[in-house]
């Protein structure tokens, strides 16, 4: 028999054991690295929607909403898709005194999507009072 300072390399079994822990050392970090660089993306495409739907709202609090409606507006190459939605029933305002006020006042609900190059980037909502004048001081 041999002993092992007289071996000169490694035997077949030794060679295969390095290779499986080769792979499997391999296989982890890939993942680990797959799952870094979706986070990455998802991170990159999240703050890239903010300023995107803060300029939506700012665009849509202009608008008249008084009917159930949709639309599109483009912000840096980002498409936003949005649908109102009516909350409720309309009422008359209100003044502080208790009388009838010169607004009828709603509640909507406003989805927005946005694409970008027809991606899905991300859904948002929110809620937005809307209103008419429907009567002047001269009005009984």
């Amino acid at each position: 028999m041999t002993s092992f300072r007289e071996s000169g390399g490694f035997t077949l079994l030794e060679t295969m054991v390095a290779m499986v822990l080769l792979a499997s050392v391999g296989m982890a970090l890939f993942g680990l690295f797959n799952t870094n660089i979706s986070s990455l993306i998802r991170v990159k495409d999240v703050s890239r929607q903010l300023p995107v739907v803060y300029s939506a709202v700012d665009a849509l609090a202009a608008e008249a909403l008084l009917d159930e409606s949709e639309g599109e507006l483009s912000f840096d190459g980002i498409d936003v898709r949005w649908t109102v939605s009516q909350v409720g029933d309309f009422r008359d305002s209100q003044t502080i005194t208790g009388y009838r006020g010169y607004y009828r006042v709603g509640l909507y609900r406003i989805d927005l999507e946005l694409y970008e190059k027809d991606r899905l980037l991300g859904r948002h909502s929110y809620r937005q009072a809307g209103y008419e004048k429907v009567r002047g001081p001269d009005d009984a």
